[in-house]
């Protein structure tokens, strides 16, 4: 019953999503973060940056799945002008989310939202995978569940424009 359930969230949260219409006049949230590294990162460091900042746990199946294929797309087209912050979410194990992006070698950014401040300035993101793909100008250009990594890559290049 419960992997029903869960099964049904999900796909209902994948469909409220791509059904939701972006608007392409929202920009990107202030904020300020700090990564695993210790790095600190704001919004302010992302200007004239194609951003995708991808909201993930540990315990979401479609996450897991999906971080090889960001992976990828970041190491194709970072050197052209992309960022990638991977913000995992408030209730994940610190130690787990560690253990996850050094086994897998992730070579784009993780952080930590232990306080929920981030993932409140974006909307209150409760779902994950969410995934916010922001034009160089930080207005919103897609948010998305789950991506058709096709058009996913397109949208990317395109934005960059090669």
């Amino acid at each position: 019953m419960l992997k029903t359930k869960r099964i049904f969230l999900i796909i209902l949260s994948i469909v409220l999503i791509s059904c939701s219409s972006v608007n392409q006049n929202t920009t990107m949230p202030d904020f300020e973060i700090k990564t695993l590294t210790n790095k600190t990162i704001t919004n302010k460091d992302l200007t004239n940056k194609i951003v995708i900042i991808n909201f993930w746990a540990t315990s979401c199946t479609t996450c897991i799945a999906e971080m090889p294929k960001l992976a990828e797309i970041y190491e194709k087209y970072h050197s052209k002008g992309l960022e990638l912050i991977a913000v995992a979410m408030p209730y994940d194990a610190p130690m787990y989310v560690k253990n996850f992006a050094q086994t897998r070698k992730l070579p784009f950014d993780v952080a930590l939202d232990l306080d929920g401040k981030i993932t409140k300035s974006f909307g209150d993101i409760t779902l994950t995978p969410t995934t916010f793909v922001f034009a160089k100008n930080k207005r919103i250009q897609k948010v998305i569940g789950e991506p058709n990594w096709v058009e996913f890559e397109e949208m990317i290049k395109k934005s960059l424009n090669l």
